[in-house]
Parts: structure tokens; C-alpha cells; sequence
């Protein structure tokens, strides 16, 4: 029995594993596995990409401003400070809840990194985690799981994220790991 579990062992490392619902490459880094999105995700992120765009234009826009990196990062920053300030009242429009507001805005947040990074998005499955919809950079050094980063500052009001300062030091390359960051393979993934 012990040989055959060595077998299998060895043949799960020659063979390339597969997602079985798409037939897509699976990249697998010790208890780090994600694959890129299909066409009909890609445009599931692009429409949940229109809400949180909706969102911020209700809180934050005008209707002259023209949309750039800027301008979503600080409709960001608008709509987690109304939210902690409580001029979000819930229901608002089709968004029920902060968990609604942190799924949305982490597609804006992402869309941001992979216009302006040429960044991509992937399926990210980590062991003993739920899977999450997560953005890479094109060196695969960095994942940043975005609705990680969104539902832990609105549940702790008294935290608030700087999300532009993690644009600005991912453009400049200086970001500082911490406690926030997990090493997997020499993968940094930002919670």
C-alpha cells in the first residue's frame, strides 16, 4: 500500500493537473493553486466591475470627471469612508450589505492593477481557504486577493486601508510585506 501511495505521489508531480469544469492549466505551488478565467468569467468581472463603478459614481463622481486609476482608487476610498461614517444606508440600490460593496469595489480595486500593470486575473484556491477571485503580477510574485483586503476593513471600522498607498508602492515597487502577506513558493499573496 505504501509503495502504490509513492506511485501516485510521483505521478501527480510528472503530470500537470487540470481543472476538470473548463479543461484549463491549473498552476500549482504547494498549497497555492489557481487558473486563469474563462471568457464567460472575464465578463462576469467586467459586469460586477460596472456595479462597483455604479457605486462609486453615486458617492464619489462627478459627472465631469474622467475615469482613470486615480479616480477609482479615491471612489474606493469614498465609498469605505461613507460606509464607515454610516452615510451608506442598507439596502442601498442592488447592494444588500458590506459583503455586496467588498465583491464589487474588489473588481474596480483589481481592474485597476490590470490596466495599469498588465496584471491578470485568477481563480485562486489556497489550502483550507474558499477560492477567491484574485489578481496576479505578470512576474507571478504577487497575488493580492482583493475582497480579502475590502471585507477586512469594513468589518474593522477602526482599520482603514490605504488602498492608493498599495497602488503607489506596487507602481513604484516598494511595498513593505507584513503580517498581512503569506509566502507561498516565493509567492507573496496580500490578505
Amino acid at each position: 500500500m505504501q509503495i502504490l501511495k509513492q506511485i501516485l505521489k510521483i505521478l501527480s508531480f510528472i503530470f500537470k493537473p487540470r481543472d476538470k469544469r473548463y479543461g484549463r492549466k491549473v498552476y500549482d505551488t504547494n498549497s497555492l493553486i489557481y487558473r486563469l478565467p474563462t471568457q464567460k468569467e472575464l465578463d462576469n468581472i467586467s459586469s460586477e466591475w460596472q456595479s462597483g463603478m455604479e457605486l462609486i459614481g453615486w458617492h464619489y463622481l462627478s459627472s465631469r470627471d474622467e475615469i482613470n486609476s486615480k479616480i477609482m482608487l479615491e471612489g474606493i476610498q469614498a465609498v469605505i469612508s461613507d460606509c464607515h461614517n454610516k452615510r451608506i444606508k442598507f439596502p442601498e440600490a442592488e447592494f444588500k450589505n458590506i459583503y455586496d460593496l467588498d465583491k464589487v469595489l474588489g473588481y474596480v480595486y483589481g481592474d485597476v492593477f490590470v490596466n495599469e500593470f498588465n496584471w491578470e486575473w485568477i481563480y485562486l484556491i489556497i489550502k483550507d481557504d474558499n477560492p477567491k477571485w484574485a489578481i496576479i503580477s505578470p512576474n507571478r510574485k504577487l497575488i493580492i486577493r482583493t475582497n480579502r483586503i475590502f471585507i477586512n476593513h469594513f468589518l474593522k471600522v477602526d482599520t482603514f486601508f490605504d488602498f492608493i498607498r498599495l497602488y503607489n508602492q506596487v507602481k513604484y515597487g516598494k511595498l513593505k510585506v507584513g503580517k498581512k502577506v503569506i509566502e507561498t513558493n516565493k509567492t507573496m499573496i496580500l490578505n
